[in-house]
């Protein structure tokens, strides 16, 4: 990946805090792209990961990435085939 994207962590939740300022703003700017990350993924709802797949940032010119971590691969099967219609290439890496 190219350095200089713009990368962001999304949050799931009431009272998760924002940023101040127009820091909701997940177009890349000048930047090449952009990298989301969700941290804990699998505890996420999965109607909130395929609202947060469905974004329109993720349908744009510049290219978008979505970084899901997660503690164990339950969840992956019924994400892949909810966003199944979104055309999105997914891998998933297993790490110690």
């Amino acid at each position: 990946m190219q350095a200089g994207w713009k990368v962001v962590a999304a949050t799931d939740g009431p009272g998760s805090a924002l940023e101040p300022g127009g820091s909701q703003d997940l177009r890349p700017g000048s930047a090449p792209g952009c990298l989301v990350i969700v941290d804990d993924a699998d505890r996420w709802p999965l109607s909130h990961l395929t609202w947060l797949l469905s974004n329109t940032l993720f349908h744009q010119a510049a290219p978008a990435r979505v970084l899901l971590l997660a503690r164990t691969d339950d969840a992956w099967p019924r994400l892949r085939a909810a966003v199944a219609c979104l055309e999105a290439g997914t891998s998933s890496q297993s790490l110690e």
